[in-house]
Parts: structure tokens; sequence; C-alpha cells
């Protein structure tokens, strides 16, 4: 799982289909659903169509992945011959800006915030 935070540029989230799209595809997107819930998706380039590997470069202030928590993303293709692939689900941890967090057993998570001391 990947880790992201906030406000982070020169981020460039990529998916790999593993499957030949060249000169196939009519469209590709990304698509994703906020930890809220909310859906919703962004339009991908094909950085290598014979490996299927499609991107997202995020853009702070235009688009930000600004909800924190688990956002999960797939990438989403039409085909010319009208035909859709959806692939596999991944999942991205957005975290806030300046927060050390710790992992402890059985899935629970607490943060840090800077200056704090750690017990």
């Amino acid at each position: 799982m990947a880790k992201i935070y906030v406000g982070q540029t020169a981020l460039q989230i990529r998916l790999n289909l593993n499957q030949d799209i060249s000169n196939v595809y009519n469209r590709v997107l990304i698509r994703f659903k906020k930890p809220n819930g909310i859906m919703g998706f962004w339009p991908a380039e094909v950085l290598d169509p014979i490996c299927g590997i499609i991107a997202y470069t995020v853009t702070p202030g235009v688009i930000d992945l600004t909800d924190t928590g688990l956002w999960m993303v797939w990438p989403y293709v039409y085909f010319k011959d009208g035909s859709i692939t959806v692939g596999d689900p991944t999942q991205l941890e957005v975290f806030e800006e300046g927060e050390s967090y710790i992992a402890y057993p059985y899935g629970q998570v607490s943060s840090i915030g800077e200056g704090e001391v750690q017990q």
C-alpha cells in the first residue's frame, strides 16, 4: 500500500493493467473512491500501451488528495469495440502533513504530532 501525504507535490499514480492495450483503447480513466465513500475519476494517460501501464499526475491546488484515510483506485479502460475493462482496486493511504504515525497491533493507528514526545 502506498503512503501519501495531504498536499504532496510531484505525485503520479501509476497502475498496471498487465495486458496489451496498444491500438485498441479509446479512453482510459483511473476511478477512485474517497474515504468518505464519494466516487469519481481522473483522466489517465497511457505510459506503456504494450504492458498496459497508465498514470495520472496529481496537480496540487487543482486536484488534491485532501481527504485523509484509505482511498481505492482502479483502472477503467474503454476499448474501441465498445467493451470496458475494469482493473483490480489498489489502496492508497493518505495522511495529514507533518504527522508521524505508529502502527499498533490489530490495525489500530495512533498519531503523534510534531514536537510531541512518544512514551
